[in-house]
């Protein structure tokens, strides 16, 4: 069932995108009467809605944003966040101004609105690269065969080594444990796998930790 709803994943992208731009208008007017539901002009609301999705969902279009939603959210990423959420407020005030007018409508509603949008699309993305990365292997590991792993090297090459057997991309290895010849990084962790000892002590850590293969990290 995830493999058929991945295959369709940029129809699912824009719906969750269409989902997460709804709540961060209607949050924005939330937010905006003191988080009073019964406030909420909701006539306003509806009728200004589909013309913000489909200005957001352009603008997502035109930065390819769509597409992104399941991949490793990066630096590059969030700054065409920022840039998109705020072009598409811009031509929403605009549009907002010559078809409907501001008389009834909250100004800061503009910005909280933008903020939602920032916070939402971030944070969507944050966490699916959490779950693919932390998550999502650590269930396949249960199910399947694969090898536990220890990384000789708690430096930048084992850290990196680590987040590629994470994230899937090392398919067959699970990390369990660092060891590492600066004793000052003992008692450590990176990316939840422990530094548990000096590399003096290799065969008593493939010992206590039934490690499977161990890999040095240069």
């Amino acid at each position: 069932m995830i493999r058929t709803l991945l295959g369709y994943r940029m129809i699912l992208g824009f719906l969750i995108h269409v989902v997460l731009v709804t709540a961060a208008y209607v949050g924005s007017f939330y937010l905006r009467l003191d988080l009073e539901l019964r406030a909420i002009p909701f006539d306003l609301v509806f009728k200004t809605l589909p013309m913000l999705i489909v200005v957001r969902m352009l603008v997502l279009v035109v930065f390819r944003l769509h597409r992104g939603l399941w991949q490793y959210v990066s630096v590059f990423d969030l700054m065409q966040i920022i840039q998109a959420t705020t072009v598409g407020t811009l031509m929403f005030l605009a549009l907002e101004i010559s078809i409907f007018g501001l008389d009834d409508f909250p100004r800061s509603v503009f910005i909280l609105d933008w903020v939602g949008n920032l916070f939402l699309l971030s944070a969507t993305r944050l966490a699916i690269r959490l779950l693919r990365e932390r998550f999502w292997p650590l269930i396949g590991i249960r199910g399947g065969t694969h090898q536990r792993l220890l990384i000789i090297g708690a430096g930048d090459s084992g850290a990196q080594l680590c987040k590629q057997a994470l994230s899937g991309k090392a398919f067959g290895f699970k990390p369990v444990v660092f060891v590492d010849d600066d004793t000052r990084k003992i008692g450590h962790s990176i990316l939840g796998v422990p530094i548990v000892a000096s590399w003096n002590n290799i065969s008593r850590v493939i010992d206590d930790y039934q490690i499977d293969t161990a890999v040095i990290a240069a």
